[in-house]
């Protein structure tokens, strides 16, 4: 009976290497022990393969490291495998020839660790030199559009021996949307026997540190309020409509508000034109949920908020105009307030006898009120309380 052969080899996948024998063999552990197989060019942990029983004339050897596609290789077999009939392998025919299979190495998982780290892990042991090279990884934030620079590339060294991932360091200046889904590529990069050289793909939630108010400074004479954050603030979100309160906790005291928003040159302040605020009441200016930074973070509700004084001026009244006998309209530097102070009668005295009777109406920047009879000619000096 002729002495049995390797007929074939097959890649049925990029790790799983099928070898047909011409008939059958015998299945005892010799068959299965991976140390009678061998192939080259060498396959990384090829070692560690595992063959099983296909039929009673195939083996299946199960790689754990990918082929290299369109490599050639040959497998041998060793003569210590026999055949049913106990008949060695024929010594011309223990080799055959195929063709590898081979994937491309994909981005099997990544995360963020911190605000400035990135782990990234692929399907398949890397090539170190392409994976610690900063410049082969793309990471942005989807919400935003906005880059996050990458610069630097630490590869892990597994168990096993080989890379399969790496943590990525983010620049100082630059950030993650925390929260926000961001998209990475890995450019340029091959697993160790080849495979690669396309764009792998992933994506994974950011982790960031939220911009905080630090302080704010209010200006009396230009009556501005100057928001200090502690990182870059975005041009658009910082200077939207609603992007801040001025509030007080006193009873009493009306809130503020603002009509003009204008962001810094280094986008870390936020100048606002505010409303005339009570002399000497506290309030807080508070950054809402519009305000975000240059990334995308929304500020931190623990750190939104900045307290301070508020400051005015006093309303002066600049004359006084006698329109009758028994009227008189006292003109101010500025509008006042129609309420129960301004139309207190006893808070406006004049000299010569002159008394006033009633506040008729308060109207802008003039108080209408009527007097005692007036003398034609007499200067009267009013005061206001």
């Amino acid at each position: 009976m002729a002495l049995p052969r390797v007929l074939s080899a097959t890649a049925e996948s990029a790790t799983r290497i099928v070898v047909q024998f011409d008939q059958a063999m015998n299945e005892d552990v010799e068959l299965t022990d991976i140390a009678n197989y061998s192939v080259s060019p060498s396959i990384p942990d090829f070692e560690n393969a595992t063959v099983s029983v296909l039929t009673n004339s195939s083996v299946a050897i199960d790689l754990s490291i990918n082929m290299l596609s369109r490599e050639q290789y040959v497998v041998t077999v060793s003569q210590n495998i026999t055949s049913a009939g106990l008949q060695v392998l024929d010594f011309q025919y223990l080799s055959a020839v195929f063709l590898g299979i081979g994937d491309n190495p994909q981005i099997s998982a990544a995360s963020a660790l911190t605000n400035s780290t990135i782990q990234v892990t692929f399907s398949e042991p890397m090539r170190l030199l392409e994976l610690s090279n900063s410049n082969n990884f793309f990471v942005a934030s989807r919400d935003t559009g906005r880059k996050v620079a990458v610069t630097s590339s630490s590869p892990i060294l597994d168990g096993d021996g080989y890379y399969r991932s790496t943590v990525l360091g983010i620049a100082n200046t630059s950030k993650m949307t925390n929260g926000g889904l961001h998209i990475l590529e890995a450019r340029s990069l091959y697993d160790i026997v080849g495979n690669g050289g396309q764009t792998a793909s992933g994506s994974f939630v950011g982790m960031a540190d939220l911009p905080r108010v630090l302080s704010c400074e209010v200006f009396e004479e230009e009556r501005q309020l100057r928001v200090v954050f502690d990182s870059p603030m975005s041009p658009i979100w910082a200077v939207a409509a609603g992007a801040y309160e001025i509030e007080s906790d006193q009873p009493g005291v009306p809130s503020g508000f603002y009509d003009k928003a204008v962001l810094s040159e280094d986008q870390t302040a936020v100048t606002l034109d505010i409303s005339e605020l009570r002399i000497g009441a506290p309030y807080d200016v508070i950054a809402t949920s519009v305000v975000r930074d240059e990334f995308g973070n929304l500020v931190d509700s623990e750190y939104n908020s900045s307290s301070f004084t508020g400051v005015g001026s006093v309303p002066v009244l600049t004359r006084a105009v006698a329109v009758g006998q028994n009227r008189m309209d006292l003109v101010f530097s500025e509008p006042i307030r129609d309420n129960a102070q301004s139309r207190d009668v006893s808070r406006y005295t004049a000299d010569g006898g002159l008394s006033f009777l009633t506040v008729l109406a308060v109207d802008g920047d003039t108080v209408k009120l009527t007097t005692t009879d007036q003398t034609p000619g007499q200067n009267y000096t009013v005061t206001v309380t």
